[in-house]
């Protein structure tokens, strides 16, 4: 004979499946299915009962029921989060006191109290040729695994960075950039633009933005590196060129054959060129000097016969010979 608990048992197992069949995924619908709301904000989501069959429906934030109708297809729910793990579910109450439950998917978000940028070493200028990180502080945002942060250098995004933190309180963090810096980036804007982001469905929400402009010091450069030779006819005049570039700005100095002159600009003007000679440029800065040599020919022509002379015609032989008889 078989145990009254057992028979028991038997008899609830159909009664369990037909419960468990009431309750598919279209019993209840929520309208917005998922939630995004600033805290401290507010939204309105209503949970329906298409087929109108139910003893009462609900919301419920996991302790407390908050909003009920009993004679109604659905009920609003007004959300007002001042929790950052917000919770609501739907419940429907059918015959046999079999529960419906669906859970509204909420996110609590807040946008960063601010953003900061700035170079990890401090450092006024950095040499070229060095790597140069520079780190993004994020302030005070939720949730963190939502955002993203942007670098820019001018107007190119050159990296994206994400984070993994699960935390839905609001948090602060760091993102950081390493670059390696040439003379080219030389007053370079770089950019971080730190986004919450929910996209494709959610709120298309603000970038927080910092910039910070680089500045590279580099040793000097000539803008014309090819050795020069000036030709110039005796008596006239020439312009040597010793245009450099460098960060901080070369210096200039002069030799002419070996000697020093008192001329520290980046071009020489020569008058009066008559001699063969030797000019010498050097353009210095902290960070190193170079050299340029420019060899000054002088032209000298033979001089020139009178017009005159040259067009007179030449003597006979015999011009001037007095024959007699």
């Amino acid at each position: 004979m078989m145990p009254l608990s057992m028979l028991g048992l038997l008899m609830l197992m159909p009664l369990l499946c037909d419960a468990d069949s009431t309750c598919t995924d279209d019993v209840l619908i929520l309208n917005p299915s998922k939630v995004i709301v600033e805290y401290g904000g507010e939204v309105i989501v209503n949970c329906t009962n298409p087929e109108d069959d139910h003893d009462g429906i609900y919301w419920t934030n996991g302790t407390t029921d908050v909003e009920k109708e009993e004679y109604r297809a659905f009920v609003s729910l007004t959300l007002t989060p001042s929790d950052w793990d917000a919770r609501a579910q739907c419940k429907l109450m059918r015959t046999g006191n079999v529960d419906c439950t669906k859970d509204l998917e909420i996110t609590v978000y807040k946008n960063p109290d601010g953003v900061d940028m700035f170079p990890i070493k401090h450092v006024e200028a950095t040499v070229e040729g060095m790597q140069y990180q520079l780190q993004c502080d994020i302030s005070e945002v939720a949730p963190v695994q939502n955002l993203t942060v942007r670098w820019y250098k001018d107007n190119e995004i050159i990296m994206i960075d994400s984070f993994t933190n699960t935390n839905k309180l609001p948090v602060s963090e760091s993102s950081i950039l390493t670059v390696n810096i040439s003379r080219k980036d030389n007053g370079a804007q770089f950019r971080c633009e730190a986004q919450l982001d929910f996209e494709p469905f959610g709120p298309k929400l603000p970038a927080f933005v910092a910039t910070h402009n680089v500045s590279v010091r580099y040793a000097p450069v000539f803008t014309n590196d090819i050795p020069e030779v000036h030709i110039v006819e005796e008596d006239n005049n020439v312009t040597l060129d010793c245009e450099a570039e460098g960060h901080p700005p070369p210096h200039f100095q002069w030799t002419r054959d070996g000697v020093n002159m008192m001329e520290y600009t980046d071009k020489l003007i020569i008058t009066q060129v008559n001699t063969n000679t030797i000019y010498t440029c050097i353009a210095a800065n902290d960070l190193g000097r170079i050299t340029k040599t420019i060899h000054v020919n002088a032209m000298r022509y033979p001089p020139t016969t009178p017009a005159a002379a040259r067009n007179m015609p030449e003597a006979s032989p015999l011009e001037g010979i007095l024959l007699s008889f």
